[in-house]
């Protein structure tokens, strides 16, 4: 959330998405409707780090930045405004505030009525490939462009990677692995699932939905590894030892912000389990990338059988986490052509709008199936089995 003034100038730091500060809004919106309220109008589980409850917090805590506060942007529309002096937004982004009406296309009246805000303090709304407007002579300068330059609105950093990686037929998914791993599955229209609250929101392309699924902290997992443990090692030494540390017996339940996707407990918290004094930091690290895989899985799971699986993101650099996600994952996954997806695919989406890419179908070779290795294969399945065991007790253990 950016609070930005008439001038479009920042009045505070912008609030980011881990922030949540709002617990105490959120447990009021949440009695005052119910979750499935706000899901069915902004196809997300009312959530304290996104902007809902965020601007509720702001109300009530600091009244004043709230008063003087012209746009209520985010990132994106923030930087279209500094490109063009425009405040604009595109709906995948929009229906990541949980303000957005995603059935219908527009801002929620429902929702800006409950925090006394009217649309005239949010930004416009411009469909992925729409022209936004052309770089003021300032921005221009900044990046050494001409005035003239187009830009045109884009899209979610996942979206944008999920057209980047050729994920773009109905049945596909895309995992993006980064700080979250995410999944997105692409249908033909949203998706709303109100025991799993799977987040539905527009593709860049017309006529298609993704549907969005994480484990929040997945990459953060590994961060976290090595900052406090191999802080003087690479990531390519930890996978070189943690190659040959099996681990067969531990467990690992990538937590740290709760189980997220399909659970949903705010309360578990990350855990290893089964340790002995036989085990090092290594196997540990192991036990991460196989839990974040197994985590995956299970949320997999709970959509229908994917056609194809594209991996993308900071975990194919490791050839041992890869070979660990193919393995324990029942699909064939391939590695997409290009690890920087995402921005590939909003140069895509922007050539698309311009007429340079008449058939986006074209413009993806599919990826490099990453081959399994079938006796990991058999031992990941039962492993599996046993982890998902794990998961009741865990949440169970918090709540």
């Amino acid at each position: 959330l950016v609070c930005a003034d008439e001038n479009g100038a920042p009045l505070d730091s912008a609030m980011v998405w881990m922030d949540s500060r709002s617990k105490a809004q959120y447990r009021e919106l949440l009695n005052l409707y119910g979750e499935d309220y706000y899901y069915n109008i902004t196809g997300h589980k009312l959530n304290a780090g996104l902007n809902l409850c965020k601007i509720k917090w702001l109300s009530d805590e600091d009244s004043s930045l709230f008063r003087k506060t012209h746009k209520f942007l985010s990132t994106v529309d923030y930087v279209n405004f500094k490109l063009t002096g425009e405040y604009c937004i595109d709906p995948s982004n929009a229906a990541m505030t949980q303000l957005y009406d995603i059935k219908n296309n527009r801002w929620s009246r429902e929702l800006l009525d409950i925090l006394s805000v009217d649309e005239s303090r949010l930004p416009a709304i411009k469909k992925s490939g729409e022209q936004i407007g052309t770089l003021t002579k300032e921005a221009a300068k900044t990046l050494g462009l001409s005035p003239g330059v187009k830009v045109i609105s884009g899209g979610h950093d996942q979206y944008c990677a999920a057209l980047g990686c050729g994920a773009i037929n109905p049945g596909q998914a895309m995992i993006s692995a980064g700080t979250a791993f995410a999944i997105l599955y692409i249908t033909a229209g949203p998706v709303f699932n109100t025991d799993t609250y799977i987040a539905p929101g527009p593709h860049l392309i017309d006529g298609l939905w993704g549907n969005l699924a994480t484990v929040p902290t997945a990459g953060v997992c590994m961060e976290w590894f090595k900052n406090n443990f191999a802080a003087s090692e690479s990531f390519e030494d930890i996978d070189r030892h943690a190659q040959s540390s099996d681990c067969e017996s531990l467990f690992f339940y990538p937590y740290f912000s709760g189980s997220a996707f399909p659970d949903n407990s705010i309360s578990a918290k990350a855990c290893v389990m089964g340790l002995s004094l036989e085990h090092t930091g290594y196997h540990i690290a192991r036990a991460i990338m196989e839990g974040v895989a197994f985590q995956l899985r299970y949320a997999l799971e709970k959509f229908d059988k994917p056609s194809s699986v594209k991996l993308m993101g900071g975990a194919c650099k490791s050839r041992l986490w890869s070979g660990i996600l193919t393995d324990v994952l029942p699909y064939d996954l391939y590695k997409a052509p290009d690890n920087n997806a995402a921005p590939y695919g909003a140069a895509v989406n922007a050539g698309h709008a311009e007429g340079m890419f008449k058939d986006l179908n074209k413009l993806n070779s599919g990826g490099q199936i990453i081959p399994k290795e079938e006796n990991a294969v058999c031992r990941y399945n039962e492993k599996y089995e046993k982890y998902k065991t794990g998961i009741k007790s865990v949440i169970d253990f918090f709540d």
